[in-house]
């Protein structure tokens, strides 16, 4: 029944441009919240961080990922030097990559 058959093709075709227009709003609530959150994190908050002297030295530490994780936690301290001795990976050597994943923007 031809009828019957353009009915089925008319009902698809509504739920298709219903999809696309559940598709088309998420991702527009999605950049208006990535949006936002670019707004949100500026570096006046850098500016107003307190550095103490304080020197973390890092002597045979094996794991790259604890290193990230000290990195970050001197990141947070406000710690103003980090010293990596021994075979303590570092940013600048071989376990990098793993230190700047673990560090996750750590300065």
């Amino acid at each position: 029944n031809p009828k019957k058959e353009e009915e089925g093709t008319l009902l698809q075709l509504e739920a298709s441009a219903v999809r696309c227009a559940r598709h088309v709003d998420f991702l527009l609530k999605r950049h208006k919240s990535r949006e936002a959150e670019w707004i949100r994190h500026t570096d006046d908050e850098q500016q107003k961080r307190t550095v103490y002297p304080l020197i973390l030295v890092l002597d045979n530490v094996r794991s790259a990922f604890n290193v990230g994780s000290l990195f970050r936690t001197a990141d947070a301290t406000g710690c103003s030097l980090v010293i990596t001795t021994g075979i303590t990976p570092h940013p600048g050597g071989s376990g990098a990559e793993k230190v700047g994943r673990s560090g996750l923007g750590a300065e």
